[in-house]
């Protein structure tokens, strides 16, 4: 398998967090967290289900370009833009853990391999994931989850 396009992608899916992240102030991310938090015990359900009800659309915001993303109307107002940002950061830093799993270890899945070792090692791979990802729900390290 060639894993250079996957560690590039890695790289890149890191530099795109990155960038997605600085199109946040600190205080754009308190009023996100304040208007989720208003929720109360019901913050999160609110959330997925924002989230689950807007996947084409995050997706399309996630893989626009940065003027695409300054000319759309749609993404022009303050809280439905955070929330976009937000949900497209949750996305593409799950994505980066992956591209970088897949860079470190490569995919030994297929026709050389038996269904166990393929599920064995998919296994393996998922248990991976889940140790090496963020926060699932908020995507800023350095600003208080409002599920918490």
């Amino acid at each position: 398998m060639n894993q250079l396009p996957t560690f590039r992608y890695a790289h890149n899916a890191a530099s795109f967090c990155t960038e997605l992240a600085s199109l946040l102030s600190a205080d754009d991310i308190d009023a996100l967290a304040a208007e989720l938090a208003r929720h109360g015990a019901q913050a999160l359900p609110a959330w997925l289900t924002w989230q689950d009800e807007h996947q084409a659309e995050i997706e399309r915001f996630a893989a626009a370009s940065p003027g695409e993303r300054q000319r759309r109307k749609a993404w022009a107002e303050p809280m439905h833009r955070a929330r976009l940002i937000a949900a497209a950061l949750l996305l593409l830093q799950n994505g980066r853990v992956l591209l970088s799993l897949l860079a470190q270890y490569g995919c030994n899945i297929g026709p050389d391999n038996t269904y166990r070792d393929a599920a064995t090692q998919a296994g393996w791979l998922v248990s991976q994931l889940f140790h090496q990802l963020p926060d699932p729900y908020w995507p800023f390290d350095d600003a208080p989850s409002p599920f918490a």
